[in-house]
């Protein structure tokens, strides 16, 4: 079949649907037509260029606020950062109150257990040639296990390696 006998049988086939709803055939076919045509003319209108327009534009609109409102959640917190990235801090303590089972530990251990609660943060604990160094005699000493395919352990408190 050509492209030109598929175009003239689908117009044909177009021709007998129309034949088929003529208006002429009684009034409650004409009625059904002439609500298709009213539906079809609300469907136009709601989707004109300008009610698309509007929608787009709600839609950007409320998500910006909901981007913005969570945004300014985020920030109005009452936390306060302890350290930040940038800062070179030679040391910064916070001190606070051990938590009650935390000092129940400390009476039935009292040689074990630190004996003070915080935190702190130093960035001159260890200096850059000693860990260097650190991790040159770790690469040593895992390139000697020569494990099979399984991760090399080294545990530094016994000094036991994993071998094969």
């Amino acid at each position: 079949m050509t492209t030109g006998s598929l175009r003239q049988r689908n117009n044909g086939n177009k021709q007998k649907v129309y034949q088929n709803v003529s208006p002429t055939t009684n009034g409650a076919t004409t009625n059904l037509q002439s609500k298709l045509a009213n539906i079809s003319a609300e469907l136009q209108h709601a989707t004109q260029a300008s009610t698309h327009r509007l929608w787009t534009r709600a839609v950007i609109a409320a998500s910006v606020m909901i981007v913005v409102y969570f945004y300014s959640q985020q920030h109005n917190s009452n936390e306060t950062k302890f350290a930040l990235i940038k800062e070179k801090l030679p040391l910064r303590i916070q001190k606070f109150e051990c938590s009650k089972s935390y000092k129940a530990e400390i009476r039935r251990f009292p040689n074990c257990v630190p004996k003070k609660c915080g935190r702190f943060v130093s960035d001159q604990l260890v200096e850059e040639d000693e860990v260097d160094k650190l991790l040159n005699l770790a690469r040593t000493i895992l390139s000697m296990a020569g494990s099979s395919g399984g991760a090399s352990i080294l545990n530094l408190h016994t000094g036991a390696l994993s071998y094969k």
